[in-house]
C-alpha cells in the first residue's frame, strides 16, 4: 500500500471512529435524560384539617411522572399500622398520573397528629418519597371509665358497674343503641339524650352463666356521623357458686 493510500485509509478510520464515539455519547446522553421523575401532590404534605376520633378517614394523593421513562411504583411503607396506602397501578408512563389511596384509622388519637408513609419507586433522585398526613383529631365525647372492671363474682350472681358518657360537643348527642358482646350483659338505659357538655350515667349489669375470666366490649352508637361509634372494653372473673363446689 502506498503512503497516500495509507493516509486515506487512516483518515477514513478516524472519521468512522469519531462518528462511533459521537453516537455512543449521544445514546448515553439520551439514556441519562430518559429517566422517570416522581412528583407528589401538595409536596407530599396532606393537610386533613379537623377530623374526629373513632373513624376511618380516606384521602387521595396525586402522583405524576414528569420524566421521560416509565415510573415503577414499589412498596408503600408506613410508620404506623393505623395508616395504610395503596395504588391502583404499579407503573406510570411518562407524562401520566395516578393516585395513592390512604386510609387513616383515628381510633385512640386526640389532638395534633402527623403520620408518614414512604413510597418506593425507580425515581433515581428520590427512590423513597415521603408522604405526610397532618390533622387535628377531635372528639365529641369521652367515656368514664375507659375500661370497665367488674372484678370477681360467682355464677348466677349479678354484678353492676356504673359508667358515664360525657359530651364535649356544642350539639345535643343521642345514644341510638348499645350492643354488648355477650348476652349476659344488659345496659340501662340503652338509649338516651346528652345535652351539650352534659353527661349520662349508664348501669352495666352482668349476670354470669359460666365460670372463667373473660373480656368483652360494648359498642355504643350515636346519631352524629362525625363520630358514630365507640367501644368500651370490660373484664370479669367468674367463680363457681358455693353450691356447685359443695356438691362435688
Amino acid at each position: 500500500m502506498t503512503r497516500g493510500a495509507l493516509l486515506v485509509a487512516m483518515r477514513n478510520f478516524l472519521s468512522r471512529f469519531c462518528i462511533f464515539i459521537v453516537s455512543v455519547l449521544s445514546v448515553a446522553a439520551t439514556a441519562l435524560h430518559a429517566q422517570p421523575e416522581l412528583h407528589v401532590g401538595s409536596g407530599g404534605q396532606m393537610q386533613l384539617g379537623e377530623i374526629y376520633a373513632e373513624n376511618l378517614v380516606h384521602t387521595k394523593v396525586p402522583l405524576t411522572n414528569s420524566g421521560k421513562d416509565t415510573l415503577l411504583l414499589g412498596e408503600i411503607e408506613s410508620t404506623c399500622g393505623c395508616t395504610v396506602g395503596q395504588t391502583l397501578r404499579k407503573f406510570i408512563p411518562p407524562g401520566g398520573s395516578d393516585t395513592i389511596d390512604i386510609t387513616f384509622n383515628t381510633h385512640g388519637y386526640n389532638g395534633f397528629v402527623k403520620k408518614d408513609l414512604f413510597l418506593h419507586s425507580n425515581d433515581p433522585v428520590q427512590p423513597k418519597a415521603m408522604i405526610s398526613l397532618i390533622a387535628t383529631v377531635g372528639t365529641l365525647y369521652h367515656i368514664e371509665p375507659a375500661l370497665l372492671k367488674f372484678g370477681a363474682t360467682t355464677v348466677g350472681v349479678p354484678i353492676t358497674r356504673k359508667m358515664k358518657v360525657v359530651s364535649e360537643s356544642d350539639d345535643t348527642l343521642k345514644i341510638v343503641s348499645i350492643r354488648p358482646s355477650d348476652p349476659s350483659i344488659t345496659v340501662r338505659p340503652s338509649k338516651g339524650i346528652i345535652r351539650p357538655h352534659g353527661a349520662i350515667e349508664l348501669a352495666v349489669t352482668v349476670r354470669p352463666k359460666r365460670t372463667g375470666s373473660w373480656l368483652g366490649n360494648l359498642i355504643i352508637e350515636f346519631n352524629d356521623a362525625r363520630e358514630r361509634f365507640t367501644g368500651v372494653s370490660f373484664g370479669i372473673t367468674v367463680r363457681p357458686s358455693s353450691k356447685n363446689v359443695m356438691g362435688r
